[in-house]
């Protein structure tokens, strides 16, 4: 889970990946059974896609997930489409 400050700004890898828009790429956790692999997919996840999360300020991390958390889910058939609505 990534973490800020604030107790409502919690966010797990996947949904970070979600809201990027970078789900269906994310290497992390992988399907090994070897733990160290884990953690290097989770490190090329993150120098890939971890800007913000790593070098960008907590204002606008906290902002970026309120965004993601206030988007409409999609649910049923909808959510397996790749359509963006």
């Amino acid at each position: 889970m990534c973490r800020i400050s604030d107790k409502n700004s919690v966010i797990s890898h996947a949904q970070y990946m979600e809201a990027l828009e970078k789900k269906d790429v994310a290497k992390y956790p992988g399907f090994s059974n070897h733990p160290v692999k884990a953690f290097k997919h989770l490190a090329s996840d993150l120098s890939l896609y971890g800007e913000l999360f790593l070098k960008g300020n907590e204002e606008d991390f906290i902002k970026f997930i309120d965004d993601f958390k206030q988007k409409p889910k999609k649910s049923g058939f909808a959510a397996l489409s790749d359509k963006k609505t």
